[in-house]
């Protein structure tokens, strides 16, 4: 039975067999590997990638594409069909099943990306690599650097913990129903060792997020505005670092490095 997409899952499903192969050979996938797809919709990768690999744990939240998929796959012993919200869902079987690192390969829904990816990176000493289908908008942020109109909080919280590459695009018709964005596909691996040294990443992450709050302003006014930061403590910093600088110019060891200084001065 052919079900229509929903508004509220946020379906656009792969329709292009010549996309889903580009991203399955873009995972570089092995007989012994683990994959975890989110979002399988119709079971277009799903079946792409049973055939390369040792199990895909199929997490989809939609019940009647659950349904459909445990029709397709029912016979398959490599797939796993999980009904299940992914951002309520327990990696632990993933896990205990994969000998402790997995892959994920999937069409995200774009509506919660970003929340998604918070998951994955939570869990990023289990996974192996990341090669997930976004918006091209998105892609271009978790990806921008330094000086580029995209760069922000979202780019320096995505790049402390996962290198980022943008390996191709996709474009609206590959789709049913067709998005009104070209979509792009990326791969995301997660650091082996911290990119920095960071006593509290959570109170870094604000930190970064306030600073860009004021992109426009010099850090050295944004800095004084933010009311944790006294003028003693702006002063000093700004013998080590540059404060002229708007925050949209800082690499993430610069960003480190300030707030570093700073806490310095408040212990």
């Amino acid at each position: 039975m052919l079900h229509p997409p929903l508004k509220k899952f946020g379906q656009n499903f792969l329709i292009s067999p010549a996309v889903a192969k580009k991203i399955v050979i873009a995972a570089e996938l092995k007989s012994s590997d683990t994959v975890l797809e989110i979002g399988p919709g119709k079971g277009v990768l799903t079946a792409l990638m049973a055939d390369q690999c040792h199990r895909v744990w199929a997490v989809e939240i939609d019940p009647r594409m659950t349904e459909t998929l445990k029709t397709t796959f029912g016979h398959n012993d490599k797939v796993r069909i999980v009904n299940q919200d992914i951002l309520r869902y327990d990696f632990d079987d993933i896990i205990k099943g994969s000998g402790g690192s997995f892959n994920v390969v999937a069409n995200l829904p774009y509506n919660i990306t970003v929340p998604i990816l918070e998951k994955l990176i939570n869990c990023r000493q289990h996974i192996a690599r990341i090669i997930v289908m976004v918006q091209k908008e998105m892609a271009d942020r978790l990806s921008a650097k330094p000086g580029n109109k995209n760069y922000g909080s979202l780019s320096i919280f995505v790049q402390y913990y996962l290198t980022v590459e943008k390996l191709f695009l996709v474009l609206p018709g590959s789709f049913f129903p067709k998005p009104k964005v070209t979509s792009s596909v990326i791969k995301l691996i997660p650091h082996e060792m911290p990119s920095a040294i960071l006593e509290d990443e959570s109170d870094f992450f604000n930190f970064v997020k306030s600073c860009f709050s004021q992109r426009r302003k010099m850090l050295r006014s944004g800095l004084k505005q933010q009311n944790k930061w006294g003028q003693g403590d702006v002063s000093r910093v700004s013998t080590e670092l540059d404060l002229t600088r708007r925050a949209e110019t800082l690499n993430l060891y610069e960003f480190v490095k300030l707030y570093n200084l700073l806490r310095t001065d408040q212990q």
